[in-house]
């Protein structure tokens, strides 16, 4: 599409901006927060390099797990291998670089951060109810157990 034809749609209501350069059909976007977020970050991921993952709250969304109250404003991404530590943060994303590739993990044809690193991730970023609410669903379901959260 060229910018005028992006212009038209999203003029039109045919196209919703999630963010300077990332659209969506309204159809497809849902109706909470999180469905924005889970659109935005699949496109954040998507364009950028091989063997970066969603991380931290993002990758919480992608697994469907709740995230009460959570910050949302950012795509929160990580890339194994990259010699400095710390985060780079943009307008949309934060980039994080202290994830060993062991930690990742596909899901839903995604990569992303595994369900103990997430919640652990969660916890250390987010609110209380945000990190209660993920690792509160993420033991129910089976989806790693308290071993898993003690060992990572």
């Amino acid at each position: 599409m060229t910018r005028k034809d992006i212009s038209d749609a999203v003029a039109h209501g045919a196209l919703t901006v999630l963010a300077p350069g990332y659209y969506v059909i309204p159809a497809e976007l849902g109706r909470f927060d999180e469905h924005r977020h889970l659109s935005l970050a699949l496109g954040v991921v998507a364009n950028m390099a091989d063997g970066t993952a969603l991380a931290g709250v993002s990758a919480a969304v992608n697994l469907g797990l709740p995230v009460l109250g959570a910050d949302l404003s950012h795509v929160h991404v990580a890339r194994p291998g990259m010699r400095a530590s710390g985060t780079q943060v943009t307008a949309i994303s934060v980039l994080h670089r202290n994830i060993a590739s062991r930690e990742l993990v596909q899901i839903g044809g995604v990569l992303s951060t595994s369900v103990a690193r997430t919640i652990i991730d969660v916890a250390r970023t987010q609110s209380v109810r945000a990190a209660t609410s993920a690792g509160d669903a993420a033991l129910r379901r089976k989806l790693c157990d308290e071993s898993d959260l003690t060992h990572s």
